[in-house]
């Protein structure tokens, strides 16, 4: 594996991953301060769009890993 797929794929996934964890948190675990607003945290529309937008990145490092490795064993066993 090349050293910017390895980036891309570790980058990827920790911000999907710590983006993805702060907005659970948010959701289920803080109180709003508006009792008829559906949001946990002021900041929770942001950490939604920043997992959005980290998502993708992990899906094609994910992408990089099958080309090089799974599509290779897949033609093997053929």
């Amino acid at each position: 594996m090349k050293r910017w797929e390895s980036w891309i794929n570790r980058i990827g996934v920790a911000l999907a991953g710590a983006s993805g964890i702060v907005y659970g948190v948010m959701k289920y675990f803080l109180a709003g301060t508006n009792p008829d607003s559906r949001l946990g945290h002021p900041w929770q529309p942001a950490i939604v769009a920043a997992h959005v937008v980290a998502a993708p990145v992990a899906v094609f490092g994910l992408g990089l890993l099958w080309r090089r490795y799974a599509i290779n064993r897949f033609t093997l066993c053929v």
